[in-house]
């Protein structure tokens, strides 16, 4: 890659931040009118969706250049010249989407440095700018271990999404320690003893615990992974701040998700969207149409991980008490600082239903019980 190229591609960079800082000062003060739950979503898409557009050029650009990236790094050997030449393209795509991305991120917290589970703006920047360097560095990375077969076409493209599917469920671990934004550590004694009682109380059998540290406001709890290999990640501010009772009504509403496979879902929607778009590539059809058809699967898909949620948490309230697990969500609700609100009208963008509409129907069906 030239001198002249490197330049320009860093100036589009700069530029690129320049402009998401821009508009995430824009969202920040919009975001002061509406729901928690809504600014939060509002600020995970804008991030993502900042850093997707560059971090991809910037991949395209030098993984299009790998040959004399190759000539360059001449190991003597043509292959291994070959693999760092992509490297080097994943880690510039990855550094571009997280740079951009994270821009985004600081303007909406200079607008509304208030955001429901930021205690600190500085560490929330540091932990965006981890999570999306490192989240689209891996998808770099699987789209370019894959090129052979893309190139093949429909059927190519097709095994990928296939094989994408189970490997980012069996890998959700993995990903996770790599992406945590706090990072994560191992639970201290008195920690890992506490858990393994919640985990008995509530029957749930994990691989390993991660604890994920985030900062006084960021509660989580989160069991990643496929059966029999899961792995339960939960934040420090959760075990300090919340109680054994609230800790195991969460924790048994995330072993009903994971009993539906809500996640993997989710993920099978996005990926299956892919279909009508690689179609309109390969087989002509016409670009709205693939992007309307896309779409429509995304959309359909969400619709069906809503409904597992709701599905899951009342099977969870069978367990623990609906009125139970509606104030455990409200404790959680509490330490991070968080105003579930209203049900947003825009939720149908969203694979989770609104917390307020959880929240909500629990609190009924305790009701309908007394």
């Amino acid at each position: 890659m030239s001198l002249a190229l490197a330049v320009l591609l860093a100036f589009g960079i700069g530029l690129a931040a320049l402009v998401a800082v821009v508009v995430g000062v824009a969202v920040g003060w919009i975001t002061r009118r509406v729901a928690d739950e809504t600014a939060v979503r509002g600020l995970i898409a804008l991030a993502v969706g900042a850093a997707a557009l560059p971090g991809v050029v910037a991949w395209a650009v030098v993984d299009a250049d790998r040959s004399s990236l190759a000539s360059a790094v001449d190991l003597g050997f043509g292959p291994l010249s070959t693999a760092v030449a992509a490297l080097v393209a994943v880690v510039v795509g990855g550094v571009a989407a997280g740079v951009v991305g994270t821009a985004a991120v600081a303007g909406v917290l200079a607008a509304r440095p208030d955001l429901p589970g930021v205690d600190d703006p500085a560490a929330a920047r540091r932990r965006y700018l981890r999570y999306l360097t490192a989240l689209f560095a891996v998808a770099f990375a699987v789209v370019s271990a894959a090129g052979p077969l893309l190139r093949t076409g429909p059927l190519g493209v097709g095994a990928v999404l296939a094989l994408a599917a189970p490997a980012f469920w069996i890998g959700g671990p993995f990903l996770s320690v790599l992406v945590a934004g706090g990072g994560t550590r191992p639970p201290t004694d008195a920690e890992a003893a506490r858990v393994e009682r919640l985990r008995d109380a509530c029957d749930v059998d994990v691989r390993g615990v991660r604890v994920v540290e985030g900062g006084d406001r960021h509660v989580a709890l989160n069991l990643l992974g496929a059966p029999r290999a899961r792995v339960l990640f939960v934040s420090a501010a959760a075990l300090d701040a919340l109680d054994d009772g609230t800790l195991t009504a969460l924790l048994v509403a995330r072993r009903e998700q994971a009993a539906r496979y809500e996640r993997p879902a989710a993920a099978a929607a996005v990926l299956l969207a892919a279909v009508p778009l690689v179609a309109g590539l390969y087989d002509g059809l016409p670009t709205l149409v693939g992007v309307g058809a896309a779409a429509a699967v995304v959309l359909a898909g969400f619709a069906l991980t809503r409904r597992l949620r709701l599905r899951a948490d009342d099977r969870a309230a069978d367990r623990v008490g609906a009125a139970a697990l509606a104030t455990a969500f409200e404790r959680a609700c509490e330490v991070a600082g968080f105003d579930a609100g209203d049900d947003s009208a825009w939720n149908w963008l969203s694979s989770e239903p609104s917390l307020a509409r959880r929240i909500e129907r629990l609190r009924r069906r305790a009701a309908r019980s007394e």
